[in-house]
């Protein structure tokens, strides 16, 4: 499997290595003095070692407690590193176990802590839902006693103050009766809405209007019977309402009942402006263009794709240098190498060890003409590495 191999230091600059874990291994590797710091995980025991230059020493997981005796006021609690604690029950002030008397007085307490059920509720003299039936209220027959009282279809319940009065419908609603023994009747109720709708400014959608055809006739000389003041129409096909040009959108308003001239109607434009061809001055409907015109570089009225500037950029600048690779040969003494080149300052490097094809992390230093790569060990002997500079 390939890898990517440092051979520089990689400073995360006090930022976090997420999702990470250590190298496995069923056996401790040979290391060297000057690789103290190496750290594993070792899967035949599963422990964590790291190396101190001249040996492994595993990691310390932590310290095992153990429970050694219990009574009803306390617990010793052991450590594996040595010695025990007696840890107290808790007082009303100081932190602790909870005592076997606690724990009892605890358990006597009802299930979910429940004070709400009929006998505790009566007790406190309140009521629950339980005391009310279907169709009822409560009344008190003798103070402190609620008794559910059922309520008949179609009564009245409450309190009359003086005698029971007769209750007058009204029929016309043009002059309302102050009196507060009187209730509209529904035809009276929607002639009432009805006029109010016509004589107060309120607009009512009648529906579309054919400008080309007058179609319903509203311009004509037979003009169509029964319009109301705020009816509304809509044009659905542009034409002439009048002596006025009217288009799809724009609105017909009557000002009055029976219009038959333009003065009796308000006009509203729909002041949207016609889609047109896209321009440098103005937004509209844009075509695209295909490989040919982008690559003519002529076209002032069409757009470029990505496929279009693939081809100009393939047609135009295909015999340019783009990449640039040298190479470095290890001699087990150099640690710095150069590597010339003709891309500028601005360009990207990348060092693949030559055996294994491992891209490899290296101290870099990029000028117009050359690429100066550092090793943090001189490269062994004839140890060969690619660097591909990409312009």
């Amino acid at each position: 499997m390939a890898k990517r191999d440092f051979l520089v230091d990689l400073d995360l600059n006090k930022n976090q290595a997420l999702n990470m874990k250590l190298q496995n291994l069923a056996t401790a590797p040979t290391l060297a003095a000057t690789d103290k710091g190496f750290i594993y995980w070792n899967t035949t025991d599963s422990k964590a070692y790291f190396w101190t230059g001249t040996e492994w020493r595993d990691v310390p997981l932590g310290t095992v407690l153990t429970i050694v005796n219990k009574t009803a006021t306390d617990f010793v609690l052991n450590s594996s590193t040595g010695g025990g604690i007696l840890i107290p029950a808790a007082t009303i002030t100081e932190a602790g176990l909870m005592s076997s008397s606690d724990k009892t007085k605890i358990d006597g307490i009802e299930a979910g802590a429940d004070v709400t059920d009929s006998t505790n509720v009566d007790a406190a003299g309140a009521v629950m839902n339980a005391d009310f039936t279907a169709q009822s209220i409560l009344a008190a027959a003798v103070v402190g006693t609620p008794v559910a009282l059922a309520i008949a279809t179609n009564s009245v319940i409450g309190r009359v103050a003086g005698n029971i009065q007769n209750i007058a419908i009204d029929d016309d609603l043009s002059a309302v009766s102050a009196a507060a023994d009187t209730v509209p009747s529904a035809k009276a109720t929607k002639a009432y809405i009805d006029n109010a709708l016509l004589t107060n400014g309120s607009l009512i959608y009648k529906g579309g209007y054919d400008a080309s055809t007058n179609t319903p006739s509203l311009d004509a000389v037979t003009f169509l019977v029964g319009i109301k003041t705020g009816w509304t129409y809509v044009v659905t096909v542009d034409g002439t309402f009048f002596t006025e040009t009217v288009q799809v959108g724009d609105m017909m308003i009557a000002k009055q009942n029976d219009p038959t001239l333009l003065a009796h109607w308000t006009l509203v434009n729909k002041n949207i402006p016609d889609i047109v061809a896209a321009s440098t001055t103005a937004a509209g409907i844009v075509e695209l263009a295909d490989s040919t015109e982008t690559i003519a570089q002529s076209d002032t009225t069409r757009a470029v794709t990505p496929q279009g500037l693939g081809a100009l950029l393939a047609a135009n600048y295909s015999s340019v240098t783009k990449r640039t690779v040298g190479t470095i040969t290890g001699n087990g003494t150099l640690a710095t190498f150069s590597i010339t080149h003709a891309l500028g300052v601005d360009c990207h490097v990348q060092v693949v060890e030559q055996s294994t094809g491992n891209y490899i992390d290296v101290a870099l230093l990029i000028t117009t003409t050359t690429v100066l790569v550092t090793f943090n060990t001189a490269p062994a002997n004839l140890k060969v590495y690619r660097v591909i500079i990409i312009g």
